[in-house]
């Protein structure tokens, strides 16, 4: 036999049309009472199909539509959200009505309704503006056409604007609420395609869409890939091994994608224009080809795998047993990286353990683990801590450093302190935005004026304060030139984690000359009457200069003559003040006018004051110094301690200081 040239190709960069594509049609898809799609439909549910990325579902999707036409009563309408996820919700529904109404008019002509007349000049008429515009419209439209069911399937919902995503859904539930006991339906069926279980979606808190049935889709199984290469042999005389096609099952565990690539290769650079048959072997070295090949299936994946590389690792290579509820193991499975079978979690398939777990890339990863990781500071309400737990836990799974106050400090620790330490630290603020931190007053507003303050000394296009908002709410205005983050939409906390590793690796990658010559300092406060006390102290701060850490106090600079200058000045670059306490402290006239007030308004801004008290005074009659954790501890002055109690002091507040400033 000749070999002959082929009418149709393996689709390997998207939608499979079988006049153009090979094509092989999905079996037993079921739902979990055992129904088919079309008896879904049938039924008048409503219902969503989850399938990993590149995985053929759009290719079933619009298979299983086409089937669907055939059926006379029915007014089948496709919409894709794709290229939605930026719009506002006018531009949203605008777009939907451009694409639902000419389907619409379409298929009423094909199918020769004889309301099309009414139907049309309706449209006309009737702009989609909203969700309740949407429903209107579809009860409109129910009394018009007499005999039709109308089914609208949505592929790619994940793109939907984030600000529509509850009031969409809520639609279509009140939609099939209303009518479900009625035959006349405004509409009869649903079906939503997505990377996501929609019903299992929960957005403020609730799940709009839990009426849904739902479905998955299957790879391909050994008999669908002798199906899909058969077709080519019938056109081209060049036939398959059966040891081959085993082995592309094997390597691939059936992902569509995978096995149309490696046809590809098979056919266009093994063994083209010929009726040789492709052997084992030829897989083989198709196999080598694939994997050091540049594409974009394996860049997509790889860009989701940076997110949850401890866990697919840990999947490689250790037993890990599988969890429905870890969200690492369902985004991994949802981007179609990982399979269970019963109790147990594996890689999809040996391609992608060979691609993603070579060597090199373990390597690599090892040395990413010893490499410094990002500090993020939370910043909540007490009322959002069941949201903000979640995320701490989801930054901690990507590697990096989340403080969170009710995690990080200890039971005895003084809350500002430790506050203020996390603060010092930290590489990125998140801001957690809710109605209710919206609406309050008191330490989260002394947080995010400080993390503006941060961001302030940051260069233009750096990234450090990171607004979050866990409902729909309205922005404060402080922070209203800072892009949001909406953690009800479908990849908030995805996109949170790429913006951090994204800034850190750029932030690790850049030496500012002013940062290199910055040095950290500490302004000690104290009366001339007392300077004893700061005799006392400043042996303890000395060990603090090896990690270059200044300390200013008045009698290192008596030669200037513009002495208010320079305590601005000292103050203006210190992060830490000590605030030697006693009576004379008190009355100075000139700590009260000049020193305390530009430390005060430091304090405010996020800067720490450590009050000593070193001789018996009226401390607790001052406002600002009653809200401060006091030195000693048990507020006794050090005047009455004896000198060891003393040292033991001193030394505790020096490596408080080192925690902070190292």
């Amino acid at each position: 036999m000749e070999y002959k040239e082929p009418k149709r190709t393996f689709e390997d960069t998207g939608f499979v049309n079988p006049a153009e594509s090979y094509y092989v049609k999905l079996e037993n898809i079921v739902n979990s009472k055992n129904q088919n799609l079309k008896t879904m439909v049938d039924k008048s549910r409503y219902f969503s199909i989850f399938a990993p990325r590149q995985s053929g579902k759009t290719t079933f999707f619009k298979g299983f539509a086409r089937d669907l036409e055939k059926d006379p009563e029915y007014i089948f309408i496709l919409l894709s959200f794709e290229d939605f996820s930026e719009l506002r919700t006018q531009e949203f529904y605008t777009s939907i009505e451009e694409e639902m109404y000419s389907q619409l008019i379409d298929r009423l002509k094909q199918i020769n309704c004889p309301q099309i007349d009414s139907a049309a000049d309706y449209l006309k008429t009737h702009r989609l503006r909203n969700s309740r515009s949407f429903k209107l419209i579809l009860r409109k439209l129910n009394e018009i056409i007499k005999q039709k069911k109308i089914v609208i399937f949505i592929d790619e919902f994940d793109g939907i604007p984030k600000q529509e995503i509850f009031s969409f859904l809520t639609t279509l539930r009140k939609l099939y609420q209303e009518y479900k006991d009625k035959d006349n339906k405004a509409l009869y069926s649903v079906g939503i395609v997505g990377i996501r279980n929609v019903a299992k979606l929960s957005v403020k808190g609730v799940s709009p869409f839990n009426i849904a049935d739902h479905i998955e889709l299957t790879s391909f199984n050994l008999k669908n890939i002798r199906d899909l290469y058969g077709q080519y042999t019938k056109e081209t005389n060049q036939p398959f091994t059966e040891e081959a096609m085993q082995k592309v099952f094997e390597e691939t565990g059936g992902q569509p994608w995978l096995v149309s690539r490696l046809a590809n290769i098979l056919t266009k650079k093994i063994k083209p224009e010929t009726v040789d048959p492709i052997t084992l072997e030829d897989v083989n070295k198709a196999i080598d080809i694939l994997l050091n090949e540049p594409n974009d299936h394996f860049e997509n994946l790889l860009e989701k795998l940076s997110i949850y590389k401890n866990t697919f690792f840990e999947i490689a290579y250790n037993n890990i047993v599988y969890d429905p509820n870890d969200s690492e193991q369902s985004w991994l499975r949802q981007y179609g990286l990982m399979k269970h079978i019963d109790k147990k979690t594996f890689i999809a398939n040996e391609i992608y353990r060979k691609r993603f777990c070579s060597e090199k890339i373990l390597q690599d990863h090892i040395d990413e683990l010893s490499k410094p990781k990002p500090h993020i500071f939370l910043c909540h309400a007490k009322e959002d801590i069941n949201h903000v737990r979640h995320i701490y836990e989801r930054l901690k799974n990507a590697g990096f450093h989340p403080w969170l106050d009710e995690m990080d400090i200890l039971p005895g620790q003084n809350w500002n302190l430790e506050i203020q330490k996390a603060i010092n630290k930290t590489d990125f603020a998140l801001i957690f935005l809710s109605e209710i931190s919206v609406a309050k007053r008191g330490y989260v507003n002394k947080e995010i004026k400080w993390a503006i303050d941060r961001q302030s000394e940051k260069l233009d296009d750096d990234i450090f304060l990171v607004p979050v908002k866990i409902e729909e709410c309205e922005m404060p205005q402080s922070l209203s030139c800072f892009q949001a983050v909406d953690l009800h939409g479908l990849e908030g906390v995805e996109r949170i984690i790429r913006t951090i590793k994204s800034q850190f690796k750029k932030n690790n990658q850049t030496i500012l000359p002013s940062a290199i010559n910055q040095k950290k300092k500490i302004f000690i406060s104290y009366c001339n009457e007392d300077e004893q006390w700061l005799e006392m102290l400043l042996p303890y701060l000395e060990p603090l200069e090896y990690e270059e850490i200044e300390y200013w106090y008045d009698k290192q600079n008596q030669l200037n003559n513009d002495w208010d200058t320079e305590i601005q000045n000292a103050v203006e670059d210190s992060q830490i003040f000590i605030c030697l306490i006693s009576k004379n402290y008190l009355v100075s006239e000139f700590i009260r006018k000049k020193e305390l007030p530009e430390i005060l308004n430091k304090n405010k801004e996020g800067r720490l004051i450590i009050p000593v008290i070193v001789t018996q005074c009226a401390w607790k009659t001052l406002p600002w110094l009653k809200k401060l954790q006091m030195f000693p501890k048990d507020s006794v002055p050090l005047n009455k301690k004896n000198e060891e109690e003393q040292e033991e002091i001193l030394i505790n507040i020096v490596n408080d200081i080192g925690e902070i400033l190292c």
